[in-house]
C-alpha cells in the first residue's frame, strides 16, 4: 500500500498508517493530508477493510477503490464532499458505511447517493467546518471550556473581498468561540481587501495574511502571538498598532509592507520575544514613524535608525 501510494505522482510521498491482521493480511489505512487519489490506485486491493480519508481529500479518481471487497467502513473528514464518481468504489463490501463529519451528512448525501449507510463521525478537536453565513473555514481547537475554533484556509478560493471575522460560530447546535487566526488563512488573497477582527483573537499563525492587500487592519488587545511572516507582503498596509497583550512576534511577521509609515506599541511584553527582520525592508524608501512606550528597555534603533531590518524616525 505505501508504495501505492508513493506512486501516485501527484504529492509527495508520505507515511501511511496502517493496521493488519497479521494471520488474514487485511486491515486499515488512515492517509495523511492529500488532495487527491487517483484513478484506480487502489484497484482490487483486497487488504482494505478501513479507510480514513484527510480533510485536505478534494478529488477521488474513477475506480480508485474499484473490486476491494473487503472495504467495509470509508471515514472521510472533509467538509465538502470531494469529487467522485459512483466507479470509485464499485464492488466494494455491500454493506459499506461512510463517515462524515456531521454538518456535512447531507451534502454527501446529495453528491455521494451512491452510499446507503451515510452517519455522522463524533465531534473531535482538527473537525473542519465552513460557516455559512461568513463562508468561512473552521477548525476545532478544544473541545473544553470553552469550545475554541481557529480560522483556516478556504479550500475552494476567498469571493468575497471584506471579511469580518466572528467572535463565536456554531457547530452541530454547539457554540464555539473563534480565537484564532491559523496559519496560512489568508494567504496570498489578492482579493481581500478588507478584514475585520474579533475582540477573541489571541493568535494569528504563520503566513495568516501574508501577501494581502488591506491598508489597515485592527489587532484586539487579547492578541498574545503574531507568527513567522503573518503580513509579510502586505504592500498597502499603511500603519499597525501592536496591542499590549503580545508576548512574540515571528520572524519576519511585517516584512516587505512597503507601505508601511507608523508602527506603535502599546506594551512591552514581547520586547525580547521579536524574531529576526520582524520589519526587513519596512521604510525603506522614507524612514517609517516608531512610538515604543516608555517602559520599552529592550533594542531600539541604531543611530541610523535601522530596527529589526527597517529602517525607522
Amino acid at each position: 500500500l505505501q508504495e501505492l501510494f508513493n506512486n501516485q505522482e501527484k504529492f509527495e510521498p508520505a507515511p501511511v498508517s496502517n493496521d493488519y491482521d497479521e494471520e488474514t493480511g487485511i486491515g486499515t489505512v488512515t492517509f495523511p493530508n492529500l488532495p487527491e487519489i487517483k484513478e484506480e490506485t487502489f484497484k482490487e486491493c483486497a487488504a482494505l477493510t478501513s479507510i480514513t480519508l484527510p480533510a485536505s481529500i478534494g478529488r477521488i479518481g474513477d475506480g480508485a477503490f474499484t473490486n476491494c471487497e473487503n472495504l467495509q467502513s470509508i471515514t472521510c473528514k472533509a467538509p465538502q464532499p470531494p469529487e467522485c464518481y459512483p466507479s470509485a468504489f464499485e464492488n466494494v463490501h455491500p454493506e459499506i458505511i461512510l463517515c462524515v463529519p456531521a454538518f456535512s451528512v447531507d451534502a454527501y448525501q446529495m453528491s455521494w447517493n451512491f452510499f446507503e449507510n451515510i452517519q455522522a463521525l463524533p465531534i473531535t478537536v482538527g473537525d473542519q467546518f465552513k460557516d455559512e453565513a461568513t463562508g468561512l473555514y473552521f477548525e476545532i481547537t478544544s473541545l473544553g471550556t470553552p469550545k475554541t475554533v481557529k480560522v483556516i484556509p478556504d479550500k475552494f478560493d476567498y469571493s468575497n473581498s471584506s471579511y469580518n471575522i466572528p467572535s463565536s460560530v456554531t457547530y452541530s447546535d454547539v457554540e464555539y468561540t473563534v480565537t484564532e487566526i491559523g496559519d496560512d488563512a489568508f494567504y496570498f488573497c489578492w482579493n481581500v481587501t478588507s478584514v475585520t477582527l474579533p475582540s477573541t483573537i489571541t493568535t494569528i499563525g504563520e503566513d495568516a495574511f501574508c501577501f494581502c492587500v488591506f491598508s489597515s487592519i485592527d489587532l484586539p488587545a487579547a492578541l498574545t502571538a503574531i507568527g513567522n511572516y503573518a503580513f509579510s507582503g502586505c504592500q498597502n498596509l499603511q500603519s499597525v498598532i501592536v496591542p499590549a497583550n503580545v508576548t512574540t512576534i515571528g520572524y519576519n511577521a511585517f516584512a516587505e509592507c512597503s507601505a508601511l509609515q507608523e508602527v506603535t506599541f502599546l506594551g512591552n511584553a514581547c520586547q525580547n520575544a521579536i524574531g529576526n527582520n520582524v520589519f526587513n525592508k519596512v521604510g525603506a524608501t522614507t524612514p517609517a514613524l516608531l512610538t515604543l512606550p516608555d517602559s520599552w528597555t529592550g533594542s531600539k534603533p541604531d543611530k541610523d535608525g535601522k530596527w529589526y531590518g527597517g529602517k525607522f524616525a
